[in-house]
């Protein structure tokens, strides 16, 4: 199952297949380069860190995008609601300042799409470039089980608040 599938509780409509972001780079992020700072705007008084700390105490690492002219990323298009949108925002903590909205991004493969993405906040370090040499996804930086339960209970607790 797909960390997409098992946080929206559906299989969405995926949009062509091998869609490049173009200007962007595909980097990891270690939990000590994740902002250990509460926003005033978030929803609960927790720094996007603490919030990583608890759900993954040992060894967390996480893909993302940084903006980079000249290189591309490869990946998925998903047709979802407004709602399921929200959630993904959620996910990505982007209200406690970890991840930001990257809105009406150009996505080529299958035809040329406007969409929008999620990366990595300005002024965050991350640990290094990953390089993707094929149209193969990336190998996993934790446990698929672990990270499929725990997007199914975000999922869960997301729409039962709504």
């Amino acid at each position: 199952m797909a960390v997409i599938t098992a946080l929206l509780g559906r299989n969405p409509t995926r949009r062509g297949i091998h869609q490049r972001l173009d200007d962007y780079k595909l980097v990891t992020q270690r939990l000590d380069q994740v902002p250990d700072r509460v926003l005033h705007s978030a929803p609960i008084p927790k720094s996007a860190r603490r919030i990583l700390q608890e759900a993954w105490p040992t060894g967390f690492r996480s893909y993302t995008i940084v903006p980079c002219k000249g290189e591309h990323v490869k990946g998925q298009v998903y047709e979802i609601a407004e709602k399921e949108r929200e959630l993904i925002l959620e996910w990505e903590l982007v209200p406690f300042g970890w991840m930001r909205e990257f809105k009406e991004v150009k996505v080529e493969g299958g035809g040329i799409f406007y969409c929008t993405t999620e990366g990595l906040g300005i002024g965050q370090s991350y640990d290094r470039d990953f390089a993707v040499q094929n149209d193969l996804p990336p190998p996993l930086l934790t446990d698929q089980d672990r990270l499929i339960k725990t997007a199914i209970r975000v999922g869960e607790e997301f729409r039962a608040r709504r």
